[in-house]
């Protein structure tokens, strides 16, 4: 039988990753959520539209992320 070199899931890692990304969408909703309230009454909104237009991005269209908005 051959012997594989499979190295271990590293959960410490993942559970770290995971908790740092739960914390970055926890602040940008607490910044963002502000502003979508005072200027479009929906507090979601541009928390929204800005996931919506990173998760589409076209990038052989130059403009910017703020022009979309």
């Amino acid at each position: 039988m051959q012997k594989t070199n499979t190295k271990p899931f590293d959960f410490i890692l993942f559970i770290t990753v995971i908790i740092l990304l739960s914390i970055g969408i926890i602040m940008v909703l607490s910044a963002s959520s502000p502003q979508s309230l005072s200027e479009w009454r929906k507090q979601l909104l541009l928390f929204k539209k800005t996931g919506n237009i990173c998760s589409h991005r076209n990038y052989s269209n130059d403009s910017s992320i703020k022009n979309r908005l």
